[in-house]
C-alpha cells in the first residue's frame, strides 16, 4: 500500500478541520453557481477555504477562473484581500466580483512588481505545474495552491503528482484533432488573406492542446528540479473517500494513494453535498517555494 507524498505540511488539527467544515458547509449553500461541473466543487472549494484561512494572504492571484466560483469564495473568506483573476478565455464567466481585477494575459506574462510578501498564487488552469512553480519563484511568490493535481494516466496536464512519480505526461494525438486544427488554421489564414484588417482568431493554447505539443516524456530530472525549488508540498485530504474515484476506478492506495479522509461515510447524511461531490477530488495541493530570490 502506497502513501501519498507530503513534505513539511501545514498543520491542521482535527478539531480545526471539523470547525472549518461546519463553517464552510453553511457558506457553500450560498454559492452563486450551483452547477459548477468542469470547475471546482465541494472538496477542493473546502481545501481552498482551509488553506486561505490558515495562510491569510493579502493578495491572491488566481489563474483559471472558469465561471467565477473561486473568486466568490476568495472574497468571502478574505473580505479585504486584493484579487487578480486571470483567464485567457472569459466567455464562461458568470460571477464577476467588484473587488477583483481581471486579465486575459497569461500568468507567466504578467507584470508583477512589488508584490506583498504573503501573496498566494492559485492555479486552476491545466498548465505545466513545474513551469508554474518556477514562474512563482521568479516573481517572488512563496505560496501556491495547485488544483489540477492528477495522477499518472489521468487528467490533461503535467501535474505535481505526475512530476513526483516521474511519469511524464503523454497524451495520444488523435487524427480528428489534427484535422480540426488544420481546418481552423486554413480558415483563419484565408480570412486574413482576403481581409488585411482581420485579426486571426488562433489561440496558441488551443493549438498546443489539440496537437499535444505539451507532452512530457517520463523522466527523473523534473522531480529533482521541483524538490530543489520547494520547501513544502501538501496534498489536502478529501472529506469523504468513496469506493470509486472520478474516473470510475477503485479508489485504492495502491494506485491512488490518498490522505486519510476527514470524515467517515457514516457522516454522509450530515454533509450530503460534500458526499455527493466527493468524486470530484483530485489531490489539490499547497506548495511553499524555497528560494524567493529572482
Amino acid at each position: 500500500m502506497k502513501k501519498p507524498f507530503n513534505k513539511n505540511p501545514v498543520k491542521f488539527k482535527k478539531i480545526e478541520l471539523h470547525k472549518f467544515l461546519k463553517e464552510f458547509d453553511k457558506l457553500y449553500k450560498k454559492r452563486p453557481i450551483k452547477n459548477n461541473i468542469g470547475g471546482m466543487q465541494y472538496p477542493h472549494m473546502f481545501a481552498v477555504y482551509c488553506i486561505l484561512k490558515k495562510i491569510k494572504p493579502s493578495f491572491v492571484i488566481e489563474s483559471g477562473i472558469y465561471k467565477g466560483q473561486s473568486t466568490w469564495l476568495i472574497e468571502k473568506i478574505l473580505p479585504k484581500v486584493k484579487i487578480l483573476s486571470i483567464d485567457i478565455d472569459m466567455s464562461n464567466l458568470i460571477y464577476k466580483s467588484k473587488k477583483a481585477k481581471y486579465s486575459t494575459i497569461d500568468f507567466s506574462k504578467q507584470d508583477f512588481k512589488k508584490l506583498p510578501k504573503n501573496t498566494l498564487a492559485f492555479f486552476d488552469d491545466h498548465q505545466n505545474a513545474l513551469e508554474r512553480v518556477l514562474q512563482c519563484r521568479k516573481f517572488g511568490i512563496k505560496n501556491l495552491i495547485y488544483e489540477d493535481n492528477y495522477v499518472d494516466g489521468t487528467g490533461d496536464c503535467y501535474s505535481l503528482k505526475k512530476i513526483l512519480s516521474n511519469s511524464g505526461n503523454i497524451r495520444k494525438i488523435k487524427l480528428k484533432d489534427i484535422k480540426k486544427m488544420i481546418k481552423k488554421l486554413l480558415r483563419e489564414t484565408l480570412k486574413s488573406y482576403f481581409n488585411q484588417n482581420y485579426v486571426p482568431k488562433i489561440n496558441i493554447n488551443e493549438l498546443i492542446w489539440n496537437l499535444k505539443l505539451d507532452n512530457v516524456s517520463p523522466n527523473l530530472n523534473d522531480k529533482k528540479v521541483l524538490l530543489k525549488n520547494i520547501i513544502s508540498y501538501q496534498e489536502f485530504p478529501p472529506i469523504f473517500k468513496t469506493k470509486l474515484n472520478r474516473w470510475g476506478k477503485n479508489w485504492n492506495d495502491d494506485y491512488f494513494p490518498t490522505e486519510k479522509p476527514i470524515l467517515k461515510e457514516d457522516k454522509k447524511d450530515l454533509f450530503k453535498t460534500a458526499f455527493d461531490e466527493a468524486m470530484s477530488y483530485t489531490w489539490i495541493s499547497f506548495v511553499k517555494i524555497r528560494n524567493l530570490k529572482k
